[in-house]
Formats: structure tokens, C-alpha cells, sequence
């Protein structure tokens, strides 16, 4: 979408991302910004607005259930799932392992359709 200003007006361009998780994996990606030769440089004090509030309805993060030693949160059902999500794969450490011998070791089937699983003695 364009944003056009009247010819002369003082302008702040401001890029402001919030991690919701705590952590600092994120990432954004912003495409298509011009400025046209018009748009000169100022050093004077800009106006002070208020900021708009943002359309649709913010949601609370739900609190980290697993950190990472370094700080960021990947939540506690990637923890023990054979996938490293943490940079030192702690994720992974002392998961145990599993024979399926007397458990399904916390995994379920969410099979649909013909074929489904079952671990039977």
C-alpha cells in the first residue's frame, strides 16, 4: 500500500518487530520500500503523534515451558522429539530411549484414514 505525504512534511520511518516468545530466533522481511528523490533528509524535531492501535486482537504468549541455556524459548513438546530445536541440542539430552518394548514412550497415533499403529505385546 502507498503512503503518500504532502510535499514538505516531516516524516519518521519507524520498524519496530517484538519477539512474543522472548526468544531471539525471529526473524522479518520487509520488500518493495522506495523513497523518491523528493524525500530529502532532515534534522529537525518531528512532530509527535500517537501511535495507532494495531487492527485485530493481540494474543498474550503463553509462558516459556522450555528454554534453551541460551535464553530462547521453544516450549516443552519439542523437548524429547528427535529434532535438535535448541543451539546446543539440550533439547535433546537426557531424553532416554525407546524400544516401544513396555510403552509407547509418550507417542500416540494420530493416524487417519486406512493405516494406524498400535503397539501390542
Amino acid at each position: 500500500q502507498d503512503l503518500l505525504l504532502p510535499p514538505g512534511s516531516l516524516f519518521e520511518l519507524l520498524i519496530e518487530v517484538k519477539s512474543l516468545d522472548g526468544g531471539g530466533g525471529g526473524f522479518i522481511a520487509l520488500d518493495d520500500i522506495s523513497f523518491s528523490s523528493q524525500c530529502n533528509n532532515s534534522n529537525a524535531a518531528l512532530p509527535y503523534g500517537t501511535t495507532p492501535k494495531p487492527n485485530g486482537t493481540l494474543t498474550t504468549p503463553a509462558p516459556c515451558t522450555y528454554r534453551c541455556n541460551d535464553g530462547t524459548c521453544i516450549g516443552k513438546e519439542k523437548r524429547c522429539n528427535f529434532v535438535p530445536d535448541c543451539a546446543q541440542r539440550e533439547d535433546e539430552a537426557d531424553c532416554g530411549e525407546c524400544d516401544f518394548e513396555s510403552s509407547t514412550c509418550g507417542w500416540q497415533d494420530d493416524s487417519v484414514g486406512y493405516y494406524i499403529w498400535a503397539r501390542r505385546n
